[in-house]
């Protein structure tokens, strides 16, 4: 759309600056809703990762415990 707008004798560095300009503008309008959106994300991810973590720290619990049983049952 932005490069239709354009007179057809642009040049290639013209248009890339059009496009340049374009971008800029749109990072700039969606800033908000983009930290919102990256707020979001790294929320969830610190989620998952410390669903993660306690995970193999159950399976670490698990592993000493049975290690000690083991250990007991053949004294």
């Amino acid at each position: 759309m932005i490069l239709d707008a354009l007179p057809d004798s642009a040049s290639p560095l013209y248009k890339e600056q059009a496009l340049s300009d374009f971008y800029r503008s749109w990072l700039i309008q969606e800033s908000e809703q983009m930290d919102v959106y990256t707020a979001e994300w790294r929320k969830r991810n610190f989620a998952v990762i410390a669903l993660g973590v306690r995970v193999e720290y159950q399976r670490l619990c698990k592993r000493i415990s049975n290690s000690l049983s083991f250990g007991k049952a053949h004294s």
